[in-house]
């Protein structure tokens, strides 16, 4: 960690810090939040926390940081010790020695305990080098995304294979098909309704013809290659002679079902009850012969996440095979990887985007593009109803089924998890669209927006929120990741600091922890928060915009997105506060506000 000292400076002259401090008659700030984890006095090691702090005058220093790792190891041991659990010294030795790793683990102090299971179990499925050395970030990643799975009265998830106990590496197997296929012209067993469905549609071949070209004595030929396959039931529900010739087949083998859909599967159609009858009829066909799965997947483990991105970023393609792999660092810092690191998106579905990419440089991100009866998801499956090795809601059967945006979508995030890149989706006004992470180390990472139809300012990522705000969790982490590390540590230990600490103490702690890396805008937005005047908060305004400006690392904006959130804050603030007694003061403030038509005026 760097000390403040020698840290980005952010320190507010005397003068302004006094006023910072609130000494008008503005009365005192807003309550700090009270201490979710227990008093930090009550334990040896929180106490030893208290007087570094108090000893480094409630500036985040070097010495800080060591005590409250020291603190927040000895808490998550205790809690492991209360389940007559414990973990090997060497392993515990590994992650203090690694100050990126031990902060990454003992950072949130009421997770420590949940981070060490899962970084050992994954430590087990996937072997100390890998962890340790090849794709130590990618680990932390999976780490921090699942920890929250770690049973806290047992420290153990069997259902997701989180343990402690000694076993070999994990062996990725992909699983095979659910489907298993049913001799639907058995001679052991009488025939059913589904099976003479089944049988119907064999008999009824579709045949097509192509001309590929081959070579005869020098010269290319074409040549007439006939293929065929049964009918599928889409095509037989929007072919009324199909379903009279289905009608009679059932008749002839003793059955009552039939159908009438007319020419067309369409939510529109006088016929769409009928439609949909038959849908769910060769639907139900398909999945009892074993032609279709009767549900989705199971969603793979973190040890199964991590070991599958680690096989595909291991592999290395002959010579000559050009491919652009990997396509994403995968030992960027492990913030950015967080997208990868939660999907769970199952292994087949994967393997079915990865194999295709490897054999054939094949990398699909986008399908048929349908237009209004995808907003009947009933009619967009029953459409192209066929046979399929995978179940609704995959990447391959989006490809099959083709939809609208939120469809696309969809496929262009499978596409990239599948090749181990980062992405997730967003929503447009009337719109869904794709963000992947892009960037690298040299140039920093950002988050990009893909299939938009209207700017970064009215895109919501999905499970996040605004583009701006989510695009700002990078500037931290490109400033530095040990710097971003710390300066959540700073911001957590304000968080638990006794109730009575007295908020100019606070405030220091704040600044000196946001002087280890600017970009922390919890860090920022909480100084703003404790200061109590409105000099201050110009000062503070002035002293952030400066030292953004002296800035000059790769994917940390001097302006923008991080700016304008500070901005919006400070006059927030400002409105709350008294206009200050002194003439000067005013005056200074208002030098600063500068556009009259403000509504701060």
């Amino acid at each position: 960690m760097r000390s403040p000292a020698t840290a980005t400076r952010l320190i507010l002259p005397a003068g302004l810090l006094l006023m910072a401090l609130g000494t008008q008659a503005a009365g005192k700030p807003p309550a700090p939040p009270v201490p979710a984890a227990p008093p930090l006095s009550g334990t040896p090691a929180g106490a030893a926390l208290l007087q570094a702090l108090e000893k480094a005058g409630h500036r985040f220093t070097p010495e800080v940081k060591t005590a409250w790792l020291a603190w927040s190891k000895a808490g998550a041991l205790a809690e492991l010790a209360a389940t007559h659990q414990s973990l090997p010294a060497e392993f515990l030795a590994w992650v203090d020695s690694d100050p990126v790793t031990a902060a990454t683990v003992y950072g949130q102090a009421d997770r420590a305990a949940q981070h060490l299971v899962l970084l050992r179990s994954l430590e087990l499925d996937l072997g100390a080098e890998e962890v340790r050395k090849k794709h130590p970030q990618w680990v932390l990643a999976v780490m921090e995304k699942h920890a929250a799975q770690v049973d806290r009265t047992t420290f153990s998830n069997p259902a997701l294979g989180i343990s402690l106990q000694e076993r070999g590496l994990l062996e990725i197997k992909i699983p095979p098909s659910p489907c298993v296929r049913v001799d639907t012209r058995a001679k052991d067993r009488p025939l059913d309704v589904n099976d003479h469905i089944i049988n119907f549609l064999a008999e009824n071949p579709v045949v097509t013809e192509a001309q590929p070209a081959k070579e005869v004595k020098g010269k290319q030929v074409a040549a007439i290659a006939k293929s065929s396959r049964p009918v599928f039931a889409y095509e037989v529900m929007s072919q009324p002679k199909l379903q009279e010739a289905f009608n009679a087949h059932m008749k002839a083998h003793g059955q009552t079902v039939s159908m009438d859909c007319g020419d067309s599967i369409s939510p529109w159609s006088p016929k769409k009850n009928q439609i949909l009858q038959a849908a769910a009829m060769f639907l139900k066909a398909y999945q009892e012969k074993g032609l279709f799965p009767k549900g989705p997947d199971a969603r793979p483990t973190p040890g199964e996440i991590a070991a599958y991105v680690i096989r595909n970023d291991n592999f290395r393609f002959p010579e000559g095979t050009k491919r652009g792999w990997p396509r994403f660092n995968l030992n960027a810092p492990w913030p950015v990887l967080d997208y990868l690191a939660g999907d769970g998106m199952p292994l087949r579905e994967r393997e079915f985007i990865w194999t295709r990419f490897r054999d054939h440089g094949q990398a699909v991100g986008y399908g048929a593009y349908v237009g209004q009866i995808a907003q009947y998801p009933p009619f967009l499956r029953a459409r192209r109803l066929q046979p399929s090795e995978f179940y609704y809601d995959t990447y391959p059967v989006r490809l099959m089924t083709g939809g609208v945006c939120g469809t696309m979508s969809n496929i262009g995030r499978g596409m990239n998890i599948g090749l181990g890149v980062p992405a997730g989706q967003a929503s447009q006004p009337g719109h869904s669209c794709l963000v992947a992470v892009g960037g690298n180390d040299s140039r920093g990472y950002s988050l990009g927006i893909g299939q938009a139809v209207s700017g970064p300012g009215s895109t919501l990522v999905s499970g996040r929120g605004k583009y701006s705000d989510v695009a700002m969790t990078f500037y931290p982490v490109n400033y530095g990741l040990q710097a971003h590390l710390d300066s959540q540590i700073a911001l957590r230990l304000n968080a638990l600091l006794p109730a009575e600490t007295a908020h100019e103490k606070r405030l220091i702690l704040l600044q000196s922890g946001l002087a280890v890396n600017p970009y922390h805008r919890g860090l920022a937005e909480a100084i703003q928060n404790l200061t109590a005047d409105a000099p201050g908060q110009v000062a503070f305004m002035q002293s952030i915009t400066q030292t953004l400006a002296a800035v000059d690392k790769p994917g940390c904006p001097k302006t923008g997105y991080y700016n304008d959130a500070l901005r919006a804050n400070f006059e927030r603030r400002l409105l709350a506060l008294p206009v200050p007694a002194k003439r000067e003061e005013a005056q200074a403030v208002a030098a600063f506000i500068g556009n009259q038509g403000s509504p701060l005026w």
